[in-house]
């Protein structure tokens, strides 16, 4: 929606009206994802359970020759995540609520997907622009990384699966975490793209 504004100029209408879509979609994606999250979190086991399938499933399914990469970026995603939580909570800047341990077992996961989501979605949408200039690419790159995580956050939230307890939240999200989120998401962009562009592999986020 709000991401198709930025480059009318160098999209037909029928691409314009399927980044809509996109945009909708994925919209409803995590609205959907975030629900489930805050009705299951209650149950760590559960959400273990299903969330670690669902890692499995968008793992087989992407294609083989970029199976390595998405993994890749899944797997260190998940470790900066985690690593990350660990301090903000010891350091009490959030808290998990409904916990046995400091952190949730599912987080991992969680972090794991929100790599693999954001990407997916990166994918569609360059995939749909015609000769973008970098400076768009950044911003419209931008404009995914602080809102859609965010959106999740926010749901999740009002579910009760955390709290922050930073100054300055936007519907209890901190500034703080929206700003880290797209950097660690920015971070791990940056050295796939490396990997890609050192293996000569294309790709319309990494290596367009």
């Amino acid at each position: 929606m709000y991401i198709t504004f930025i480059t009318l100029q160098k999209i037909n209408p029928d691409c314009l009206q399927m980044i809509y879509r996109i945009n909708l979609k994925y919209i409803t994606y995590i609205v959907i994802a975030a629900i489930i999250i805050g009705i299951l979190h209650k149950n760590e086991t559960a959400l273990l359970i299903l969330l670690g399938f669902i890692v499995l499933y968008k793992v087989l399914k992407e294609p083989k020759k970029s199976r390595g990469p998405l993994l890749l970026g899944m797997l260190v995603t998940g470790t900066l995540g985690v690593i990350i939580e660990y301090f903000g909570t010891k350091w009490n800047y959030w808290e998990y609520h409904d916990v046995l341990g400091q952190l949730p077992t599912y987080l991992y996961f969680v972090w794991m997907l929100a790599f693999a989501f954001l990407y997916s979605l990166e994918k569609k949408i360059f995939t749909y622009y015609d000769q973008i200039t970098t400076s768009k690419r950044i911003l419209i790159f931008l404009l995914i990384v602080l809102i859609y995580p965010t959106l999740g956050e926010i749901v999740t939230i009002y579910f009760g699966v955390w709290t922050y307890y930073f100054p300055y939240q936007f519907y209890g999200v901190s500034y703080h975490t929206i700003i880290s989120i797209a950097a660690v998401h920015i971070f791990i962009n940056y050295l796939l793209s490396i990997y890609y562009k050192t293996m000569n592999i294309k790709d319309v986020v990494l290596n367009p």
